[in-house]
């Protein structure tokens, strides 16, 4: 009796372990009203249809993203992510980290 307690206890506990780290992560690829974004395509023929379609949102191109065929672009969410949905395109939250810079606040 007292080793199941103790089992359910300890499933508890990595559960909610477990969920605080998807919550973070999920927080920290959430993209903002307003910002940088990085686009990655995973739909079929997304990766063509990317930047036209990024320009199309009114989004100004950055740079390229860590990712194969990924960039990361500065816009509105409003208008993007709709629109990168519809054409096989996932949009996260850039955050420098993520994107390969290293800044350092002076």
């Amino acid at each position: 009796m007292v080793r199941s307690h103790n089992s359910a206890v300890a499933i508890c506990i990595a559960a909610q372990g477990i969920a605080v780290v998807i919550g973070f992560a999920v927080l920290m690829a959430w993209p903002p009203r307003h910002g940088e974004y990085l686009l990655v395509p995973v739909g079929a023929n997304a990766a063509a249809s990317l930047l036209p379609t990024a320009v199309a949102g009114h989004a100004l191109l950055i740079g390229a993203g860590p990712l194969p065929n990924s960039y990361i672009v500065r816009g509105d969410r409003a208008q993007l992510a709709g629109l990168m949905m519809a054409h096989g395109v996932v949009l996260l939250g850039a955050s420098a980290a993520a994107c390969g810079e290293t800044a350092v606040a002076i």
